[in-house]
């Protein structure tokens, strides 16, 4: 399979794909997700570990549900523009000034 992506739940865990590290998006239907497609039809090394954050104490790592999608994860970028769209909406629909009953513009 010619998998593009990567996902899982889990928490406390970093991944490497031939001791090349994998960031991670967090989706909230598919866990934790990666861009894997530059290694797509190839045999690889698949490695979870701990994280190693020295400021972050998780007293266990979990892993569970480890699928392949031949689904391209979203860009960080479209999501932050599909974010940025629904965030002005509701300013424009929640914030509208209101308009004076006589009709005049009275400072």
């Amino acid at each position: 399979m010619d998998a593009k992506s990567i996902s899982f739940f889990g928490s406390g865990l970093s991944l490497t794909v031939n001791d090349a590290f994998i960031p991670l998006i967090g989706d909230p239907r598919r866990g934790w997700v990666g861009d894997i497609s530059g290694y797509a039809g190839q045999t690889v090394r698949l490695e979870f570990t701990t994280s190693t954050t020295p400021f972050l104490f998780l007293p266990e790592a979990n892993l569970d549900h480890i699928a392949f999608s031949t689904e391209p994860i979203p860009e960080p970028e479209s999501l932050l523009l599909v974010a940025l769209a629904g965030i002005a909406r509701f300013l424009r629909k929640n914030l509208r000034r209101p308009r004076p009953r006589d009709g005049s513009l009275s400072g």
